[in-house]
């Protein structure tokens, strides 16, 4: 009687979502579709003297808990990279905690001075928003690259980090609170759209192993 040996292929089974990624993913969702467009518009609450307000640093803070959600949410989905973006996703958090810390000094010393214009030592703390800012873009290019998230949500935190060079140059072309207009919009066609995906429709949550890319 013949036998016949047929071919089976067995196929592993994929790795269970992480469960921090799993909580993440709407949290970080929510935190993006409001915090940017907050921090922009508040930009645009000038005080009467030119002076530094609280509306403008208060509107900051949901903006940096937003960035530090997408920081984490990449880290922990694999979303960056298993390996070098990984690393880079948990590294930008370091510049955002620095910015998140200058904005309550702000906030708690130099907003309870009486002065009409913004205080010198005001420009100290742009280093730490530059540096934070160069960490969440270095995050944008790591999930762009590795293509873990698909659709606009792998290519919206790039999207949403080049707003970097975007306020000197609204500065440059229009008024200064055009300028601030423009990063509102920004804002709200980058983050805002991310934010509104990662609460309709998470992206991939599951830990990707050492042999999925850098």
């Amino acid at each position: 009687m013949p036998i016949w040996v047929e071919r089976s292929e067995v196929y592993p089974l994929p790795e269970p979502p992480d469960r921090g990624a799993v909580v993440a993913a709407p949290v970080t969702g929510l935190l993006l579709a409001a915090g940017p467009l907050m921090a922009t518009v508040g930009r645009t609450h000038e005080p009467e003297g030119g002076g530094v307000t609280y509306v403008e640093y208060l509107t900051r803070l949901p903006y940096l808990a937003a960035l530090l959600a997408l920081c984490v949410l990449a880290a922990r989905s694999g979303a960056a990279g298993p390996r070098l973006g990984r690393r880079i996703a948990w590294a930008a958090l370091g510049p955002l905690v620095g910015a998140l810390g200058a904005t309550f000094a702000i906030m708690l010393v130099g907003l309870a001075m009486d002065t009409e214009d913004r205080p010198e030592w005001l420009a100290g703390t742009r280093p730490v928003w530059l540096a934070a800012q160069a960490g969440v873009l270095a995050v944008g290019l790591a999930i762009a690259r590795t293509g873990r998230w698909h659709g606009p949500a792998r290519w919206l935190p790039l999207a949403g980090a080049l707003s970097l060079p975007v306020e000197p140059i609204g500065r440059v072309l229009a008024l200064e609170d055009a300028a601030a207009w423009l990063l509102a919009a920004w804002a709200g066609a980058t983050y805002t759209v991310l934010g509104v995906i990662l609460l309709i429709r998470p992206p991939a949550t599951t830990v990707p192993s050492d042999r999925d890319g850098p």
